[in-house]
């Protein structure tokens, strides 16, 4: 007996079944929870984008400055996995991006943002930006330290990627030295998948406490259904 020819298309197939940790029906994506952080070879550091929790190699980043302007102290490429498959960006993407901060002396301020680029990678290695947006600035006022969550979206055009192309986001982080006299401000940018606990650190004078809500830096990007 012949198969009705209206249920061939998908009962004789084997269709790709893609695994998003959620969809939104109202944009017509599926979002996949991307995790950053550093990995380490004999060549050095370098960021990589994940789904999964691993442990990573180098979960964080210090700055310091005296400058009265701001001034870009981090440059960080965080790389997802080359696609073995075409895939389709589009949609609404929202992230998080912990930060903390300290100075010195009472009549210092402190203020700092992160610009987050969002970046198509071909497998030549040519890259292209795609869009980006910036946090909100932090700005404590004198003698204070910070202890932040960056919160924010960008809406990604529909981008397509080919088999053996990489998605990029990466992450720069300004400071500056927003009131006083010249002296020392620090701050420490968080990119930890396994969200460990963190010990203080000093950073030329600077004493950056552990006390941070979440270590976790996080990406919810958006891909396009086919439905």
């Amino acid at each position: 007996m012949a198969l009705d020819p209206k249920f061939t298309k998908f009962t004789t197939a084997s269709p790709i079944l893609v695994n998003f940790d959620f969809t939104d029906i109202a944009e017509g994506t599926g979002v996949v929870n991307l995790l950053a952080g550093g990995t380490a070879n004999n060549s050095g550091n370098t960021y990589t984008l994940s789904r999964n929790a691993f442990f990573a190699n180098e979960s964080n980043v210090a700055v310091n400055t005296t400058s009265g302007s701001a001034t870009e102290l981090a440059d960080l490429d965080f790389d997802l996995l080359s696609f073995n498959l075409p895939k389709t960006l589009t949609g609404t993407m929202l992230y998080n991006i912990p930060v903390t901060g300290n100075i010195i002396t009472s009549d210092r301020a402190i203020s700092c943002y992160v610009i987050v680029k969002v970046r198509h990678v071909t497998s030549g290695g040519s890259e292209s930006e795609i869009v980006s947006s910036q946090t909100e600035t932090i700005a404590k006022g004198t003698g204070a330290g910070f202890n932040e969550v960056f919160a924010n979206k960008i809406v990604i055009p529909e981008t397509h990627f080919k088999e053996g192309e990489t998605l990029r986001i990466t992450l720069g982080l300004w400071v500056w030295r927003s009131a006083g006299a010249s002296e020392e401000v620090a701050v420490r940018m968080y990119f930890d998948p396994k969200n460990r606990s963190v010990a203080s650190i000093v950073r030329a004078g600077v004493t950056i406490a552990a006390s941070v809500d979440t270590t976790t830096t996080n990406f919810l990007v958006p891909f396009k259904l086919n439905i």
